[in-house]
Parts: structure tokens; C-alpha cells; sequence
């Protein structure tokens, strides 16, 4: 017949054969029998034996707690019928009811509104001869990947599915585990927020793409303003120069030439006092132009004073240290005084090694440097601050200890030395992830020292 019976824990078994495959016979349909079908115990004796026999007129018997068990096989057909499945309820969120009809005639996907989170489908199958046999399995394409099997649970749950369009199925299989391939199913679409839509990642993009030509403009712009100040600057020099060169060494040797032809002259007619006259006046004008040439040169080396002041010198130490990643600004606060030679320097040099520790170690989008000239006590105070990732915690401890830096680091122990050296103020602020802070001040007795202390000495 291709059934095979057995005696199982639980109840008598009955299993349908199939096809071999990898040397073994599979069981097309597995049916369990229990105290539903007149057995008076489920439970089978299986340490006796035999357990089962099956005698010469085709009856089974099985051997159990409470005696014999009689089953003729012929009495229990194999059932064919599929049993039909429908999808009873669909509940969404609070919103148990939120459908409830006929699937099989729904014209189109059901909309859910977007933000729907807990989703619930409840369905049923039909079976008169078993219906507490009844199984079942569901599926939702778009999410599950497998079938799910559900035994006799006849609700499916789901939650946090994202946007998209989707189709419950189910399928039920009856006592003898012939299953419903057709079942029942369930279209529906749940809507995206505006932020999940691709038009808004289109627009994101976009907006990503015009941001970076803006700044890449920009930048350009900027480069090119630079640039056309240099060759500005330049330009001025060698103007400069000409107009040096003409005023001076170009009249020195026009007077020379002249010079030379009244010497010519004299040479013919032979006028040795006025000769030696009009030599005495070459000679001055061979030393004038050699000192002219000598103050030209000395003008190339040298800048002019009012160009070698601290704040055009922190101006130029700024606009060299911005680059596509790091803007840098300076800002100054108060009339400009000069604080002596020694002080300015030591000062650019502190806020040279800042800079050069931000561009090298902080990994920072902003710079900012501050002078601020104190009207009212006379003091200057310098500030370079960025929003870097901050000091590490090697260098942190060794700020707020006041001892030298670890090896390797000498920065923060040469800006120690320099302050001290004008009696400056030092103080060093960090935060991580919020950048770092470098604060110099200058009390005004140490400003009329530098002043004219060597001059007194």
C-alpha cells in the first residue's frame, strides 16, 4: 500500500512513501493518531516486543499501557481534499481591524500609511474530518526568504518591515498533510516618510553636489585672490626697483659718463691742475653710486619696518597656513603700539608653533589667532584657537602638571621657554572633539622693559 505504521511515544503513526532519494525513502506524508481517533491512551509500549504485528488478515496491533490496540488499516483512507485557506484579518499598529474582507477579490494593494510599525495577520483553514490537525505556513515576499511554519498558530506577526510593496501568503494542509499549494494572499504597499523617497535622496545629492562646487569655487576664488596679490606685491617691488634704479644708479652713471668726457677733454689740452680736480670729483661720484647700489640691496633683504610689524607678520602666518581644509582667520582688537623687538618676536614664534601643531596634529576645519591691545592696563594677550580633535592624553597631562613634553615633543616646552622669556602668561586649554586653545599675555611692565631696558643697561 506504501504505508508504513509505528509506535511512537506520543501516538500510532502512519507514514506515506515517496521517492528514494540518496539511498533513502522519504515520508510524502507523516499522520499521527491519538485519543481523537478512539485510541483509549497515546502513549505505546515500546520496551515490549514486539511492540507491533501485523497479522495474517491485515490487522495491525500495537502494544500499550492499557492493553491491546486493533487498527485495521483499510478503515482509514488517505485524505486528498486540500483544505481551503483565507486571510481573515489584517491588524496594523492600535488598529486590530484595520482590514477585513476578501483577498482573492481585491482589485488592488492594499495602502498603509507610512510609520506603521506592528503588523498582524490572522487567518483559518477549513477540514471536517480533522480540523485540530490542521496546519498551516505563511510567507511574506518581499521580507521572508523561506516559508515559515506555523503548526496550528493561525496569526502571523511582523514588525519594523521598511517601505515597499508586499504579499502575505498562507497555505494549510489537512490531517494527512496534503497541503493547500493555491492558500490565500494578501497585496499590500506600505508608504515611505518624505525622507525615505528617492526623489528626496535625489535631492540630497544635489544639494551635496552644489555645496561642494560652491566651496570648490570659492577656494578658487580665494587662491586666485591670493595669488593676484602676490604677483601685486610683486609687481610693486620691481616698480620699486625701477624707480630706485632710475633715481639713483642710472643718475650716477650719467654723471660718471659726463665726467669722464670733461676728463677727456682736459687730457687734450693738457691742464694737469684741472685734471686732478675733476678726478677727485669722479672718485665722489664712483663712492656716491656705490652707496646708492649698496641701500638698494639692502632695501630687497630688508623689508621696511612698518612691514615687519607683529601683525603683518601674523597676517602673513595666517594666509600661509589656510589651505582646502583648514580655514584660517585673524582678527585684531585695539590700536596697534609696538612692544619692542624681543617681545614681537617671541611672540610670532609662539603662535608660529601653535599654528604648525594644528596643521600638523589637530586635524581642524577652523583656525582663529586674536591680538588684543589693552587700552586701559597697556598688556597685549594672543590667542590661536581651532576645533580640532584636541590634545592627547599624553600631552594634556603633561599641560595640566606643567612639566616637559613627553619625548618627542617639543613644542609646548619651547612656547614655556619663550613666554618666560618676556614674562608672558601661558595657558593651554583642550577639550576632545572641541579643539584646543593657546593664550599668551603680556603685562605692560615687561612691554617697557624690552622697551628700554637695553638701552638703560
Amino acid at each position: 500500500t506504501g504505508e508504513t505504521w509505528f509506535a511512537t511515544a506520543n501516538a500510532i503513526a502512519r507514514c506515506r512513501l515517496g521517492g528514494v532519494q540518496n539511498g533513502k525513502v522519504e515520508c510524502a506524508g507523516w499522520t499521527e493518531f491519538g485519543a481523537a481517533d478512539g485510541l483509549r491512551s497515546r502513549e505505546m509500549a515500546k520496551n515490549s516486543h514486539p511492540s507491533a504485528w501485523r497479522g495474517a488478515s491485515g490487522l495491525l496491533w500495537f502494544a500499550s499501557p492499557k492493553g491491546l490496540i486493533e487498527v485495521d488499516p483499510a478503515h482509514f483512507h488517505l485524505n486528498v481534499l486540500p483544505p481551503p485557506v483565507v486571510i481573515e484579518r489584517l491588524g496594523v499598529d492600535d488598529q486590530n481591524d484595520f482590514w477585513t474582507g476578501d483577498a482573492a477579490n481585491a482589485t488592488k494593494p492594499l495602502a498603509i500609511a507610512a510609520g506603521a510599525v506592528h503588523f498582524e495577520f490572522e487567518y483559518a483553514a477549513l477540514s471536517f474530518s480533522a480540523p485540530q490537525k490542521l496546519r498551516y505556513r505563511y510567507k511574506l515576499e518581499g521580507f521572508d526568504q523561506q516559508w515559515i511554519e506555523a503548526g496550528a498558530r493561525r496569526t502571523a506577526y511582523y514588525t519594523n518591515i521598511t517601505p515597499g510593496k508586499y504579499t502575505f501568503r498562507v497555505q494549510a494542509a489537512n490531517n494527512d498533510g496534503v497541503w493547500n499549494e493555491s492558500g490565500a494572499s494578501l497585496a499590500f504597499e506600505l508608504k515611505p516618510h518624505f525622507y525615505q523617497t528617492r526623489i528626496f535622496w535625489l535631492l540630497v545629492v544635489l544639494l551635496l553636489i552644489a555645496l561642494g562646487v560652491t566651496a570648490a569655487v570659492g577656494m578658487q576664488r580665494r587662491r586666485l585672490m591670493r595669488a593676484q596679490r602676490e604677483f601685486n606685491a610683486v609687481l610693486s617691488e620691481r616698480s620699486r626697483i625701477a624707480r630706485e634704479i632710475h633715481d639713483t644708479l642710472a643718475q650716477g652713471y650719467v654723471g660718471i659718463s659726463v665726467q669722464l668726457e670733461v676728463l677727456s677733454e682736459l687730457v687734450k689740452h693738457g691742464k694737469p691742475e684741472a685734471l686732478g680736480k675733476q678726478l677727485n670729483a669722479l672718485r665722489g661720484f664712483v663712492r656716491h653710486g656705490l652707496q646708492d647700489a649698496r641701500q638698494s640691496i639692502w632695501a630687497l633683504r630688508s623689508p621696511d619696518v612698518a612691514e615687519r610689524t607683529l601683525p603683518v607678520e601674523l597676517q602673513r602666518l595666517v594666509e600661509h597656513a589656510e589651505d582646502d581644509h583648514l580655514t584660517a582667520q585673524l582678527r585684531i582688537h585695539g590700536a596697534y603700539r609696538p612692544l619692542g623687538a624681543e617681545t614681537e618676536r617671541e611672540l610670532l614664534r609662539i603662535a608660529q608653533e601653535a599654528i604648525q601643531n594644528v596643521k600638523k596634529h589637530a586635524g581642524a576645519r577652523r583656525l582663529e589667532v586674536e591680538l588684543d591691545y589693552f587700552a586701559e592696563s597697556g598688556g597685549v594677550a594672543l590667542e590661536i584657537r581651532d576645533d580640532g580633535r584636541g590634545l592627547s592624553s599624553e600631552m594634556e597631562a603633561a599641560v595640566k602638571q606643567k612639566v616637559e613634553s613627553p619625548a618627542g615633543h617639543f613644542g609646548l616646552t619651547g612656547m614655556r621657554e619663550r613666554a618666560a622669556t618676556i614674562g608672558a602668561k601661558l595657558k593651554m586649554t583642550s577639550e576632545a572633539g572641541e579643539g584646543t586653545t593657546v593664550r599668551v599675555e603680556v603685562s605692560v611692565g615687561e612691554q617697557r622693559a624690552d622697551l628700554f631696558g637695553k638701552e638703560r643697561a
